[in-house]
């Protein structure tokens, strides 16, 4: 699964004590050995449909102390409007 596809809106986690990363992309997780970036598994990530035109995406990813546990963050990516002072 590494392609040439832009990944520059993903988010992405090493775990070294599993030898592997994880990346984010669309509604699933991609897991990938840390050495050979050899395509390990993938995880699902059941997300809402948006009711606006900005999408649903992987926000953030974090693991647990041990490194048995993920936890995944999903939402909307908004940027602040910027105001200027007149």
């Amino acid at each position: 699964m590494i392609d040439a596809q832009s990944r520059e809106a993903t988010c992405g986690q090493n775990y070294p004590t599993k030898n592997i990363f994880v990346i984010s992309d669309d509604n699933y997780l991609q897991i990938h050995n840390e050495a050979t970036f050899e395509f390990v598994n993938m995880i699902d990530v059941p997300m809402d449909i948006s009711q606006t035109d900005d999408p649903i995406e992987v926000l953030t990813i974090k693991v647990s102390p041990n490194e048995e546990l993920l936890g995944v963050i999903a939402g909307k990516n908004l940027i602040k409007e910027e105001e200027e002072l007149h």
